[in-house]
């Protein structure tokens, strides 16, 4: 599998600015992975949206995940899933989908972390950072430090994938998270409630290539 970006930025509905408009913009200004998140609207206008989507990656070959949902991620021949604890478990996720499609979880303990990556899962996220909006049923609010001790823990072990930071992400968390032991960061409110959109995005990318 083809290294993952340092840069995950996960779309976010209801917003003045639609779901569509944050594909294109991300795509437009250079981001390389989109995770659509799509928790509303009938199955037929997700497929409608996740095909536009995969449409409009495909032509600027960004990387494409669908949160939730493996079949709809198939169906619209995405590059990735990304499955919460509540979701397909990885490892059936990993021994009914096609060999290359990338397979990420969410964490929110050293236990989570660890077990996604013995399931099979090409990265995991860790999180959430501190207190967001963005995703109903908060889990436990971790922190730098919990976040950071994970990955020198998995570390440790030599577990060794893709740990990104996710929940409530702004671009000053970047510098300490990477230099705590992270791969990465997903990002969405940051980037998709910020005044000057393609001004963020552009803020995001320099600092995420340290």
């Amino acid at each position: 599998m083809q290294a993952l970006p340092r840069l995950l930025f996960i779309t976010q509905e209801g917003l003045p600015v639609t779901v569509i408009q944050q594909v294109e913009e991300a795509c437009q200004y250079g981001i390389q992975w989109i995770q659509l998140r799509l928790k509303s609207g009938t199955p037929a206008a997700k497929l409608t949206m996740a095909q536009t989507a995969r449409s409009i990656t495909r032509q600027h070959q960004v990387l494409l995940s669908i949160n939730d949902d493996p079949e709809l991620a198939l169906e619209v021949a995405a590059d990735g899933v990304h499955l919460g604890q509540q979701d397909m478990p990885v490892k059936q996720a990993r021994a009914s989908l096609p060999r290359h499609m990338i397979i990420g979880g969410s964490s929110n303990t050293l236990l989570q972390a660890r077990q996604l990556y013995l399931d099979g899962a090409d990265y995991a996220g860790i999180g959430p950072l501190r207190f967001t909006r963005t995703k109903e049923n908060l889990n436990p609010i971790l922190g730098p430090e919990a976040i950071t001790a994970v990955a020198h823990q998995l570390q440790e072990e030599h577990h060794l994938f893709p740990l990104f930071g996710i929940g409530g992400i702004v671009a000053a968390d970047i510098a300490p998270l990477l230099q705590g032991g992270l791969y990465g960061v997903a990002v969405s409110s940051a980037i998709s409630q910020a005044p000057d959109r393609p001004g963020a995005i552009r803020h995001f990318l320099q600092v995420t290539n340290l």
